[in-house]
Parts: structure tokens; C-alpha cells; sequence
């Protein structure tokens, strides 16, 4: 499905339930994906989430979008909502350096998801993370090196625009 430019602003469970919708280009102009938004679709396999979108729901945006399997987050996200992308077929998640907040399960699905984080181990200390709730409990959280690292820990870097683990 393709929206409209002059769409801003998509509201709250605009889309939930919709099965049939396998594919998502979210306009420019929105900066907020609000809660629920596309809850439940089963079917969607593939969302194109603009630059400028500034915050993802405070819960549930993507919940049991159980086709999708990766998920590019914009370096416009600052801030990522409580059961985002609770996916069941999800295997990896590429997010923003400067990210403030992830929110309480935000990313979990039936398998280990691998969160390509773009920037250091350093940086991620100052990211909000509910770690009470196990934010990233059932994902492998891996760091931005354009070299090979010679230390401990998952790191990653792009070959022909897509994320490879070291």
C-alpha cells in the first residue's frame, strides 16, 4: 500500500487487523507512528519507514506482524515504544545511533532477533532501556565497527548496504 505525501498523520490502530496488507511505504511527512497502528497484520512482509519519523508508538505499533522479518529504524527515531515489533518471524533489526529510549519488550519474537545497533558499546550505555522488563532479553545486540574489532562482543558492519555480522 502506498500512502499519499500529504499524508501526516496515521492514527491510532488506523491499520490493525488488516491481513491483506503485505506492504507499507509510510509517507515522508509522518513523524509518528502511533500505537497499533498496524497491530495484527499478518500478512505484512515489508515496511519502509521514512526519515523523519521521530518517535514509534508507546506500544504495540507492529504487534504479531507475524511476517515481517527485518526492520529498518531511520536515524530520525529517538524513541521506541513497549512491544513494537513483537513479531513471531523476525530476525533482524537495524537501529539508529542516536536512539534515546526502547521501550519494554520492544523487540521479541519466536526466535533470537539480531538488533544491529549503528553505533559502540559505549554509546548504548546511555540508551533507556526498561531493564526491568528485559528489553532486548531475546535478542543478540551487536555494534557498528567499520574495521574488524579485536576485542569481546557482536559487532557488525554493512557489505553492499545490508548488515553482516564480524
Amino acid at each position: 500500500m502506498i500512502l499519499p505525501d500529504s499524508v501526516r498523520f496515521i492514527g491510532k490502530s488506523a491499520f490493525a487487523d488488516c491481513n491483506a496488507l503485505k506492504k507499507i511505504n509510510i509517507p515522508k511527512n509522518v513523524t509518528m507512528i502511533e500505537d497499533s497502528v498496524f497491530g495484527h497484520c499478518y500478512g505484512l512482509t515489508e515496511i519502509a519507514i521514512p526519515d523523519g519519523v521521530k518517535a514509534i508508538g508507546s506500544s504495540d505499533a507492529f504487534y504479531r506482524c507475524k511476517g515481517l522479518p527485518s526492520v529498518t529504524v531511520p536515524d530520525s527515531v529517538k524513541y521506541i515504544g513497549e512491544k513494537t515489533f513483537v513479531c513471531d518471524s523476525l530476525k533482524s533489526v537495524i537501529l539508529p545511533k542516536n536512539i534515546k529510549y526502547v521501550g519494554s519488550r520492544a523487540i521479541y519474537a519466536e526466535e533470537t532477533v539480531t538488533v544491529f545497533y549503528k553505533s559502540t558499546a559505549e554509546d548504548w550505555q546511555n540508551v533507556f532501556t526498561d531493564n526491568e522488563e528485559n528489553t532486548l532479553d531475546f535478542a543478540e545486540l551487536c555494534y557498528y565497527s567499520e574495521t574488524r574489532p579485536s576485542g569481546e562482543g557482536s559487532f557488525w558492519h554493512f557489505v553492499n548496504g545490508k548488515p553482516v555480522k564480524w
